[in-house]
């Protein structure tokens, strides 16, 4: 008996993973089509401000392809007159 319960057990929690994974896999493909399609600028970034990924609308406005973008700090796309307004932002962002 122990046996069959624990293959109950195993698949059930294997159904979970399945579940699981399928919702991660279609919230991955929803954000990947916001992304892509999104009118407004979107940037990615890494914990040291530099750009991991861009999309076709912030290239558009920019004018500049994605891979021209990506490893850049994004303070560097910021009129210097409003970086510190920007560095403040972000302070408030990560911290909460």
């Amino acid at each position: 008996m122990p046996a069959a319960r624990d293959t109950s057990t195993s698949t059930a929690r294997d159904g979970a993973v399945g579940r699981a994974e399928e919702r991660l896999r279609q919230s991955e493909e929803r954000f990947q089509s916001v992304f892509d399609h999104a009118p407004m600028g979107i940037l990615l970034l890494d914990a040291e401000v530099r750009i991991q990924r861009a999309n076709r609308a912030l290239c558009a406005m920019l004018q500049f392809p994605e891979q021209e973008l990506i490893g850049r700090v994004v303070t560097e796309l910021i009129h210097p007159a409003d970086r510190s307004a920007s560095d403040a932002m972000r302070t408030r962002i990560v911290a909460g």
